[in-house]
C-alpha cells in the first residue's frame, strides 16, 4: 500500500467515525441513512472525542507529507489545523462546559428533516420522531456537563426553547394537513408531548435557577483570540486587522457619501441608505418575482461571461418560506445541499404584506449575489463536488474563505457593471456592518467592550433598531473570531488577486483565478494562498511559497 492509499484509509476511518459521533451531519451532507439517529451531548462522550482527536492528531503528525502527493498534502494541513482548533475550543477553552443550548441543538436536529423533501414526509417524521426521543436524554446531559454557564447564553437558549416548541407544534399541523397515517401521527404526538415537556421543565431551570446566579462572562479574552486566529491561519496582529476595519470603515463612508451625492445631493448618510430602500415590490408575489429574477440575472451573467464558473447541474429554487419557519427566517435564508444529494439549493424568502419594505430592489440584487451567484451557492456546490471529504467538513473551520469569498463576490459584481449605484450602496452599507463587527468582535472577545456598550456603538454608528442590534450581538458573542472573518476574508482573496496578477502581468486570467479558487473546495485562505501561486504562477517563478 502506498502512502496515499494509506493516508486515504485514514481519512476514511476519521470521517466514519465522525458520522458515528453526528449522525446529524450524515443528515446534512444528504446521507440518510443516519437520519433517524442523534448526537450524544453527555460529558463522557465529549471527553471521549477528545481524546480520539490528540490520537488522530498524533497519527497524522507521522505521515511523511513529501511522500503525499498534492491534494493528500494540502488535506493532511486541513486536518492539522482542524484537529488543533478542535482541542483549543473543546480540551482548552473548553467551550462545552458554558453551553445549555437545548431547544437550539433539538431544532437543529429535526430542522432539515422537516424542510428537504429527498423522501415522501412520512418517511421524514419517522426520522424526526426517532430523535426527538433523545430529548430528555440531551437535557440530562446538558445539565450535567455545563458547570460553567454563561447568563447572555443562556437567556438566548431560553428564547430559543420557545422557539423549538412553536417548531414542533408546526410539525404537528403540517402532519394533520398532510393526512399521515395515524399511526405515525399518534406516535408523534406522544413524542411532542414528551419532548414539550421535557424543554418547558429545562426553559423554567434556565430561568429560575441558571441565568439569576450565572456570570456574564462570555469573552475568550485577547490572547484566547489570537490564538484561535492563529491557528486558522491569521498571521496579522489584532492591531492590523482593527486598523484594515478603520480604514475600510472611513474608506466606505466616504464612498456612500460621493455616491449619494451623485443621486440624491445634499442627505445624510442615513438619508441615503433610507432613499434607496424606498424602492420595493408592493406584494409577496412581487418579492418573490424579483428574488428569482435577480438570481436568473446574476446566473446568466456567470453562463455568458465566465467571469466565475458554474458548477455543472446545480439548481437554486426560491421559495415563500411557510408561515410557521417565519420565525426562524425573517427575512430569507439559504439552504445548501449536501455532497451526497442533488445539488439544488433553497432559498427561501419571507415575503410577507407587513415585511415587503425589508426587501427592497438594491438589497435583493446584492444579497443575491451573495447567497447565489457567484456566492455561497456556487461555491459551496463546487466544494461538493471536489473528490475529498475533506474540503467539505474537514475545512469548517475555514470561514474566512466561505464569507469572504461571498463578500468579495457583491463587491466584483457591482464593480463589473452588473449593478446600479443604488445597488452599489447597498452592498456598501453591507460592507459597513462588516467593518462594524471586526470591531465589535475584537473589542467585545477582548474585555474591551460590553454587552451594553457595543449596544450604544451600533446604535451611534448604525442607527439600527434595538432588536436588530441584540439580534447581531446575540450570535456576536457566542462565535468568537466569526464576525470577524467576512471583511477580513474578503480583504485576503483582494491581496492574494493583487499578489498575483503583479506576479503574471499582463498574463493574469480573472476567470482563471477564480477557477482555480473554488475548485479546490474549502481551504484556509493562508493555504490556498499558496495553491493558487503554485497553480497559476508556477514552479519557474521565484516565491516564498
Amino acid at each position: 500500500m502506498s502512502v496515499d492509499e494509506e493516508f486515504r484509509e485514514f481519512v476514511d476511518e476519521i470521517f466514519r467515525t465522525i458520522l458515528d459521533w453526528h449522525p446529524t451531519l450524515g443528515t446534512f451532507l444528504g446521507l440518510h441513512e443516519y437520519d433517524p439517529y442523534m448526537d450524544d451531548f453527555s460529558r463522557d462522550q465529549v471527553l471521549r472525542e477528545i481524546r480520539q482527536v490528540e490520537r488522530w492528531l498524533e497519527e497524522l503528525m507521522r505521515f511523511d507529507l513529501r511522500e503525499l502527493n498534492h491534494m493528500n498534502r494540502v488535506d493532511w494541513e486541513i486536518l492539522r489545523r482542524d484537529f488543533e482548533i478542535e482541542l483549543f475550543m473543546n480540551r482548552d477553552l473548553k467551550l462545552w462546559e458554558r453551553v445549555n443550548n437545548l431547544g437550539e441543538i433539538v431544532m437543529s436536529a429535526i430542522y432539515l428533516l422537516f424542510v428537504k423533501d429527498f423522501a415522501p414526509f412520512e418517511q421524514r417524521l419517522s426520522s424526526i420522531i426517532s430523535r426527538l426521543t433523545y430529548t430528555e436524554k440531551i437535557a440530562r446531559d446538558l445539565k450535567e456537563r455545563c458547570t460553567r454557564p454563561v447568563k447572555t447564553w443562556s437567556k438566548i437558549a431560553s428564547e430559543v426553547t420557545s422557539g423549538t416548541i412553536g417548531f414542533l407544534k408546526l410539525i404537528e399541523q403540517t402532519a394533520r394537513s398532510m393526512k399521515v397515517s395515524e399511526d405515525i401521527l399518534d406516535k408523534y404526538m406522544s413524542v411532542e408531548e414528551r419532548s414539550i415537556n421535557v424543554l418547558v421543565d429545562f426553559k423554567k431551570y434556565l430561568d429560575e435557577e441558571i441565568i439569576p446566579e450565572a456570570p456574564d462572562d462570555w469573552a475568550i479574552g485577547r490572547e484566547n483570540l489570537i490564538k484561535l486566529l492563529r491557528l486558522r491561519g491569521i498571521k496579522e496582529s489584532l492591531d492590523e486587522i482593527l486598523a484594515m476595519a478603520e480604514r475600510v470603515k472611513a474608506e466606505t463612508i466616504k464612498e456612500i457619501e460621493k455616491i449619494g451625492n451623485e443621486l440624491y445631493p445634499g442627505l445624510s448618510i442615513r438619508e441615503i441608505l433610507d432613499k434607496v430602500r424606498e424602492e420595493y415590490p408592493k406584494t409577496p408575489e412581487e418579492v418573490l418575482e424579483a428574488y428569482r429574477k435577480a438570481i436568473h440575472e446574476a446566473r446568466e451573467v456567470l453562463r455568458k461571461t465566465g467571469l466565475v464558473p458554474l458548477p455543472e447541474d446545480e439548481d437554486l429554487k426560491v421559495i415563500r418560506t411557510p408561515k410557521p419557519l417565519i420565525p426562524l427566517l425573517p427575512q430569507a435564508g439559504y439552504m445548501s445541499p449536501g455532497k451526497f444529494e442533488k445539488q439544488v439549493g433553497i432559498y427561501f424568502v419571507t415575503a410577507e404584506p407587513d415585511r415587503l419594505k425589508a426587501h427592497y430592489y438594491a438589497m435583493i440584487k446584492n444579497v443575491s449575489f451573495h447567497e447565489a451567484y457567484p456566492g455561497h451557492h456556487t461555491q459551496l456546490v463546487w466544494a461538493n463536488k471536489h473528490p475529498s471529504i475533506v474540503r467539505v467538513i474537514g475545512a469548517m473551520g475555514a470561514i474566512e474563505f466561505v464569507e469572504g469569498w461571498a463578500h468579495y463576490v457583491e463587491e466584483l459584481m457591482v464593480l463589473k457593471g452588473y449593478g446600479d449605484k443604488k445597488v452599489r450602496l447597498a452592498q456598501l452599507e453591507d460592507q459597513l456592518l462588516r467593518a462594524h463587527r471586526v470591531i465589535l468582535d475584537i473589542k467585545m472577545q477582548c474585555g474591551e467592550m460590553t454587552y451594553d456598550e457595543a449596544v450604544e456603538y451600533m446604535k451611534r454608528e448604525l442607527g439600527l433598531p434595538e432588536p436588530v442590534i441584540k439580534g447581531e450581538l446575540n450570535w456576536y458573542i457566542q462565535k468568537p473570531g466569526y464576525p470577524l472573518s467576512y471583511l477580513y476574508g474578503k480583504i485576503k482573496i483582494k491581496q492574494i488577486k493583487e499578489k498575483i496578477k503583479k506576479k503574471l502581468g499582463a498574463r493574469f486570467d480573472e476567470a482563471k483565478f477564480h477557477k482555480a479558487i473554488l475548485e479546490e473546495g474549502t481551504v484556509y485562505l493562508d493555504i490556498l494562498e499558496r495553491i493558487l501561486i503554485e497553480k497559476l504562477v508556477g514552479d519557474a517563478d521565484d516565491h516564498e511559497f
